[in-house]
């Protein structure tokens, strides 16, 4: 009994932690979001400057790596 006890202690802990995480990176998603709802055509060097001012390296150091890439059309395309 203490066992299962003990058990659902660290799982209820550990899902606390892992929901504050997600919860986290949610809020830089959103965060970001904005910037490209604002800016439309916001390029790298702001995307790059927004998340510096986010601090993203120091605030939540799971995130290795934070980059977006533009979808480009046919016809925005440049021929080859």
């Amino acid at each position: 009994m203490v066992e299962g006890a003990h058990f659902a202690q660290t799982s209820s802990s550990l899902r606390e932690v892992l929901a504050g995480r997600i919860e986290g990176y949610v809020e830089i998603a959103f965060g970001l979001r904005g910037l490209f709802i604002v800016n439309p055509d916001v390029d790298h060097h702001a995307f790059d400057q927004a998340v510096n001012h986010l601090d993203v390296n120091n605030r939540y150091p799971g995130i290795n790596n934070i980059a977006f890439t533009r979808y480009v059309s046919d016809l925005e395309a440049a021929p080859l």
